[in-house]
């Protein structure tokens, strides 16, 4: 049964992989990037990706891919930059993403978005989101926040929306983050938020179900899409489908 009060206020999105399909396009526009030196993405790579400012995300890559030397950063991000901005309009709304933020918006949660992306790469992400944008009380673009300093897994990424909320949350405990990195999830937990995982099954590297046995007892749940979120589980009334 749902408690007399909510035990979170507050929510803050990650946009990327939860709420629209863009992870999709970033491994294609990397994997386009890696096939002009001869080398091959995979979805170990990718797990050390997400969730990072685009520099931070772009060295792993060419580290761990021995292309450091090789490759001037710069010219790959380019490359790469290049590639995801052609592919990025193709991205969709993922399933129950929209029904999930009007339905918190009307219980009067507090909304945010917390994204990796600069505002280049958010204004075309954004077009198929104009209905509810006007839901969020504020949207922190890591890319290209200078309050910002490190990108996830550390917990800038969710102290920064939580002081810009004009309602501020009682503590970071109230604040529910839905995530769907292990970085993310890192960044949140360190930030004091409860966290709600939403892994996407086909970015799943080798050593998954080690991650996960780790990260599962953090987690206030894992859900394979947000149509599976329970809102009553943190004290709010059941979703109307």
């Amino acid at each position: 049964m749902p408690n007399s009060s909510p035990q979170i206020t507050h929510v803050i999105f990650d946009f990327d992989g939860v709420v629209t399909d863009t992870e999709t396009s970033y491994a294609e526009a990397v994997t386009q990037a890696l096939e002009k030196y001869g080398k091959k993405f995979n979805n170990t790579l990718k797990h050390g990706m997400m969730g990072r400012k685009t520099d931070e995300s772009i060295k792993h890559v060419l580290e761990e891919t021995d292309l450091t030397d090789e490759v001037d950063l710069e010219k790959f991000k380019k490359l790469y930059h290049d590639n995801f901005m052609k592919l990025l309009p193709k991205a969709e709304p993922l399933p129950g993403a929209k029904d999930l933020i009007k339905y918190l918006a009307d219980q009067k949660i507090h909304l945010a978005i917390s994204t990796g992306s600069g505002s280049e790469e958010f204004d075309v992400k954004k077009k198929k989101f104009e209905d509810v944008l006007d839901k969020f009380e504020t949207v922190v673009l890591a890319g290209d926040d200078d309050e910002v300093k490190d990108g996830k897994p550390e917990p800038d990424a969710y102290q920064i929306p939580m002081k810009r909320f004009k309602t501020k949350p009682e503590s970071p405990d109230k604040v529910l983050v839905f995530e769907d990195s292990i970085n993310g999830v890192q960044s949140a937990l360190k930030a004091g938020c409860k966290v709600v995982f939403v892994p996407q099954e086909k970015f799943k590297p080798d050593n998954w179900e080690e991650m996960i046995a780790e990260i599962k007892p953090k987690c206030s749940e894992i859900i394979k899409s947000l149509e599976e979120f329970k809102p009553e589980v943190f004290g709010l009334p059941p979703m109307k489908h």
